[in-house]
């Protein structure tokens, strides 16, 4: 009998560890809702129109490029560039805008806060804009893609969408 009893030790054995497991397993966390512009954002209507240029640096071709995108309520233009002639250029409809406004208001660019720390070489950007009726002028810089000038390049990518952004600078490499 001593047999008999060492399986059903085991299926008690693993029941009671499968009960208790489950029992202290933390909770799934709910989802969290992005917030909406108006909740993370001072831009409050969410207009927005003017220039927002981004470079990528000093690499040598065909490495570098630019992106320089004007916008306006209804329509964007993306106008992509080498080192010196401009290479491309797409117009559409603006895709993410309030999504743009919360990347670069987090960011603080759209506060005036220049964020021009980067590195010699490193990328950079600039913003020519108005915003829900306020002028924003600010500049940026980074080393490594992260915050100031990255943070631009991904507004545009926002509004002009990943793949119109992805597309242009495969252009750029392509034309080198």
């Amino acid at each position: 009998m001593p047999t008999s009893r060492l399986p059903l030790a085991a299926v008690i054995a693993a029941t009671c560890l499968l009960v208790t497991t489950a029992c202290t397993a933390a909770p799934a966390p709910s989802p969290t809702p992005s917030p909406t512009p108006s909740e993370s954002s001072s831009a409050t209507t969410g207009t927005m129109t003017g220039t927002l240029t981004f470079a990528n640096g000093s690499l040598p071709p065909p490495g570098h490029y630019e992106l320089d995108l004007e916008v306006t309520a209804d329509e964007f233009t993306l106008t992509w560039y080498g080192y010196d002639d401009e290479v491309g250029h797409v117009s559409g409809v603006p895709i993410d805008l309030p999504g743009a406004l919360t990347i670069l208001d987090e960011s603080g660019l759209l506060a005036g806060d220049d964020d021009t720390g980067g590195c010699d070489g490193g990328a950079s950007a600039r913003l020519d804009l108005e915003v829900d009726g306020q002028r924003i002028r600010s500049e940026a810089g980074t080393c490594g893609g992260e915050g100031g000038a990255g943070d631009v390049r991904a507004a545009i990518e926002a509004i002009a969408g990943a793949d119109a952004v992805s597309g242009a600078v495969e252009d750029v490499k392509a034309s080198s």
